[in-house]
């Protein structure tokens, strides 16, 4: 068959697979045509009612493209079970991120994908075949099963999921005031909700809100088997109900902005309802056209409080922007520059009492969205392709901005928020979470980039110690049970582990700083905290399986570098290469066609080409929270409530 559009030939096998898979689709349609006529009462999303909001069709056709869409991810899985073996394991943020969204995915070399490509091309020759993928293919293979509506909890156990909401909710979402949640719950729980109540449009936009306050707040609770409560699946089922009186007949895009966020909140929390990329576009887009992002003479003479409130939603959306953007290698939704905001206000500042010490939640916000700030100012100097220099935009000068930057991280780090600087009341991140912040910006700011594909030594040596020092917190945070945004965790171990190795690869100093028992020691905690967060979230599996099968193959080298001086001072990489260094060892790991990356003074820009791997597959979209074993007390209590 002859595609005239491509000017190419269509194979056969490929159109009979396509008409294959229709017929399966028209098979499963048939399915749920039929279910549909028992009288089942599993929730759709219904279209909104109203288009006067482009925001309103934007969230509705982003949700129902992440509960649908099957034939594509089926399609996307192909894609990847036909890549090199090596190229699976690069793929571990995008899907989570994406969504249900269609066509390329791009990541840049800020996700980490020219770090991964080093590692795996260096070992893959001493790896095994990894299962993996396979584990992948299966959970990437579950259709999301519509779940029934949650009804109203008794007021008692409300209360205390909004209690749990405030306080598990995390610097990132710090935006929704409680008094107005409270406010909400009050109204929905003093009323009646007869037919004709629930038709208002007031009533409709209080249970939204209070539906999916329940919902993120019910994702704190964990059984003992790291499972969550089904009941948050229902209770966000329930507010999507509501959710065209809240973006289409709102009073203000305030309450439109309040809406996305919620959803966004969620979907960090629970990935496989929709695509935080996409959602994080259409809050950022609303917030610029109202204008958030700029604070001039409009503010003088305005109340306070108001301030506060719309500072709060702009630095909200921006962490989650920064958050996305470096995690995937994508450009800004907006530029710095084209930023003039200050920071939350202090209710210690707003009240003028001295006497009054500043909250801990907005207080560590603050410095949260600081720290983003300067990743924000690395990637754009390390990670983005410099067109050019011109007298407009000229080359950064890179010998001083880079100490520069490591001092202001210094300093940053030294301001963190300590217990007696903040109301008693208020509880802190542990400093488990400061220091794996902290490395995590280290780790960006002195791993190979674009600009610097070839680390210096005092690089190669705060990486390694930044490394470690991840790996520890990150462990020491999961005891805790303090791991909020599983997916993220699981990349910043995965690229600090990651880091480790190459140090060793790459550095016969670091190597020769290091000892066995140290190493091994860090990749072992390395190792079962990601076994531990694949219990939770299966699109760790692959990271978990392919860091296990790296590590061994470090060690391997390791070991037999430490016993010999004479190899203790060759780069293990160019141990690989050579024949009789690998014949020495008993087996034979040279490989042609290696890039030439490795030995010389390349950039690492083959990594971004057209068939470079996407730093996204594995903790994939589909990648679900599992849905058995709960807390049957919470069952009961969303029971005969409101039926």
């Amino acid at each position: 068959m002859y595609d005239a559009s491509k000017d190419s030939e269509v194979p056969r096998s490929y159109v009979a697979d396509l008409e294959e898979k229709c017929r399966q689709l028209s098979r499963e349609a048939e399915q749920l045509r039929s279910g549909s006529r028992r009288g089942s009462s599993d929730t759709t999303i219904s279209s909104p009612s109203s288009c006067e909001s482009d925001v309103n069709v934007q969230v509705y056709q982003l949700l129902v493209d992440a509960r649908g869409g099957l034939p594509d991810r089926e399609q996307r899985l192909r894609s990847v079970t036909s890549r090199k073996p090596s190229y699976d394991l690069v793929a571990s943020m995008a899907r989570v991120a994406f969504g249900g969204s269609r066509g390329s995915q791009f990541m840049g070399s800020s996700s980490g994908i020219a770090l991964a490509n080093l590692v795996m091309d260096a070992v893959q020759d001493l790896l095994p075949s990894s299962s993996g993928l396979q584990e992948m293919q299966s959970s990437e293979a579950i259709a999301a099963v519509p779940v029934k509506p949650a009804s109203l909890p008794p007021r008692h156990a409300a209360d205390h999921i909004v209690s749990l909401y405030f306080r598990d909710r995390g610097p990132h979402f710090v935006f929704l005031d409680r008094r107005a949640v409270e406010e909400s719950f009050d109204y929905v729980y003093s009323s009646n909700l007869c037919p004709s109540q629930i038709d208002e449009r007031r009533t409709k936009q209080h249970l939204f809100l209070v539906f999916m306050v329940l919902a993120i707040g019910l994702c704190s609770i964990l059984a003992a088997n790291n499972t969550r409560p089904v009941q948050c699946q229902g209770c966000f089922s329930s507010a999507l109900g509501y959710l065209d009186a809240v973006l289409g007949y709102s009073q203000s895009d305030l309450d439109s902005l309040t809406a996305i966020l919620l959803i966004s909140q969620y979907v960090t929390l629970y990935p496989a309802q929709g695509s935080l990329w996409q959602l994080t576009g259409i809050a950022l887009r609303l917030c610029i056209d109202m204008g958030l992002h700029w604070e001039g003479n409009t503010i003088v003479g305005r109340d306070p409080r108001e301030i506060d409130t719309q500072r709060r939603y702009f630095w909200t959306i921006y962490k989650l922007d920064r958050l996305l953007s470096i995690t995937l290698g994508r450009p800004y939704g907006i530029t710095d520059n084209s930023i003039k905001v200050g920071y939350p206000i202090d209710y210690a500042e707003l009240s003028r009492d001295e006497q009054c010490l500043p909250c801990g939640e907005k207080v560590t916000s603050n410095h949260l969205t600081r720290i983003y700030e300067l990743e924000s100012e690395i990637k754009q100097v390390l990670y983005h392709r410099w067109k050019a220099p011109s007298l407009a935009y000229p080359e950064p000068d890179y010998t001083k901005w880079r100490p520069h930057m490591n001092q202001r991280l210094k300093e940053w780090y030294a301001s963190i928020p300590k217990p007696e600087e903040v109301d008693s009341g208020e509880k802190l991140p542990s400093q488990a979470w400061w220091e794996a912040l902290y490395s995590n910006a280290l780790l960006l700011l002195h791993r190979p980039s674009p600009v610097t594909p070839h680390p210096t030594l005092e690089s190669f040596e705060i990486c390694a110690t930044a490394s470690k020092i991840q790996i520890q917190s990150i462990k020491s945070l999961h005891r805790s049970g303090k791991i909020d945004i599983v997916w993220i965790w699981v990349q910043r171990l995965f690229l600090a582990g990651l880091m480790l190795m190459h140090c060793v690869w790459y550095s016969k100093e670091i190597r020769q700083k290091l000892s066995l028992s140290d190493l091994m020691e860090t990749t072992q905690s390395c190792s079962s905290v990601l076994a531990a967060l694949a219990e939770r979230f299966p699109g760790a599996v692959s990271c978990r399986d392919n860091f296990e099968r790296i590590s061994t193959a470090t060690m391997q080298l390791f070991s037999a570098t430490s016993k010999s001086p004479r190899l203790a001072s060759v780069p293990l990489v160019s141990m690989l290469r050579t024949d009789s260094n690998m014949a020495s060892q008993g087996r034979d790991h040279a490989r042609g066609d290696r890039p030439e990356y490795f030995t010389c003074d390349e950039d690492v820009g083959w990594v971004l080409s057209s068939g470079a791997p996407q730093f996204g597959e594995m903790l994939n979209r589909a990648a679900q929270w599992p849905d058995d074993g709960m807390a049957a007390e919470w069952e009961s209590m969303f029971e005969g409530q409101n039926e």
